[in-house]
């Protein structure tokens, strides 16, 4: 029990610290569309929404996790897995905001390496967690 609620403690934690990320970056949007900060106003909406959406996923797998047919070993992969595909899709939005850089493909441009980087270890970071649960999914079902 104590197990379980320091996975969703974690997840919970990290999923509020995402949702006040994506406050920050709601005051940009508004600084960039008033012209407040030399930015694009859609730059700063995906890294908003991926702060958001990133948060709101960790509170939802908070919610289930500890009740999947699961190893200790393979839910705490899963939940660091799922924390810092959060936290590289937050880093891909804020760079595209506040750099301006679209993170797409890697060039001579540092912040744009350092946007495509974050992008590019979120996606496998994404498939390890989410196959470990669909697997624990299959196997609770």
């Amino acid at each position: 029990m104590d197990n379980e609620r320091a996975v969703v403690g974690k997840l919970v934690f990290h999923g509020t610290a995402n949702i006040f990320i994506s406050f920050f970056c709601g005051a940009m949007i508004a600084a960039a569309a008033m012209g407040q900060i030399d930015s694009q106003k859609q730059d700063w909406v995906l890294a908003h929404m991926e702060s958001l959406i990133n948060g709101m996923m960790l509170f939802i797998v908070a919610g289930f996790i500890g009740k999947l047919a699961m190893s200790a070993k393979s839910q705490l992969i899963a939940v660091y897995c799922l924390i810092d595909m959060a936290y590289c899709n937050t880093i891909f939005g804020i760079g595209r905001g506040a750099t301006g850089a679209l993170g797409y493909e890697f060039n001579d441009n540092l912040a744009n390496n350092i946007t495509a980087l974050a992008g590019q270890i979120g996606v496998p970071l994404a498939v390890v967690a989410f196959l470990l649960i669909g697997l624990a999914a299959w196997r609770t079902r």
